[in-house]
């Protein structure tokens, strides 16, 4: 197979739904190669081309910030809870009657009854899922994490002097239990 721009298009247009490895979540270079039907050597020598590096990197960044941008959006549903109506269609067999004929005649060869689902009404019904409160702290954590820290972290800010060092921190426990780490001994 020769590579062309047309090709170059279509490999694109895949990565970009599938991934290509070094995509943690995208497709393998074994898969890639099934799908156009080449072999890994093609593969690697299509690797020297400028237009097909591009291509795919182009690509695989598309697919990357899609699939941020699916999992951020899931994240925050996680986070805040869903709630949607889903409709569920309810039905029940029916009886149906098949007649086969003969071609050449137009005679009736065989009658036979088969059952089909027949679609009776549709439900309706509401979907809840609950916050997650994990969810919502990582959010709160990342997307405000001056109002929402992380208490488990401390805050350790450290400048030099020239005649020593001074430390200063954001609490009072860590602060002592410096204090007596680095107090001169007497």
């Amino acid at each position: 197979m020769k590579l062309n721009a047309d090709l170059i298009a279509r490999m694109a247009t895949w990565v970009e739904e599938h991934g290509l490895f070094p995509e943690a979540a995208g497709a393998t270079v074994q898969e890639f190669c099934k799908v156009f039907g080449i072999s890994d050597e093609s593969y690697r020598r299509w690797q020297k081309k400028v237009e097909f590096v591009d291509a795919l990197n182009s690509a695989r960044e598309k697919y990357r910030a899609r699939t941020v941008k699916t999992v951020e959006n899931a994240l925050l549903k996680a986070a805040t809870g869903v709630d949607y109506e889903k409709t569920k269609q309810e039905g029940k067999m029916m009886p149906r009657t098949v007649k086969t004929y003969d071609p050449a005649t137009g005679n009736l060869i065989k009658e036979e009854t088969v059952y089909e689902m027949v679609t009776t009404k549709a439900v309706k019904e509401r979907v809840y899922f609950p916050p997650d409160v994990k969810a919502a702290q990582f959010v709160l954590t990342n997307m405000s994490g001056d109002r929402w820290k992380n208490k488990e972290s401390k805050d350790v800010k450290v400048d030099g002097k020239v005649a020593g060092l001074n430390i200063e921190v954001a609490d009072a426990e860590t602060a002592d239990a410096l204090e007596k780490i680095t107090a001169p001994e007497q």
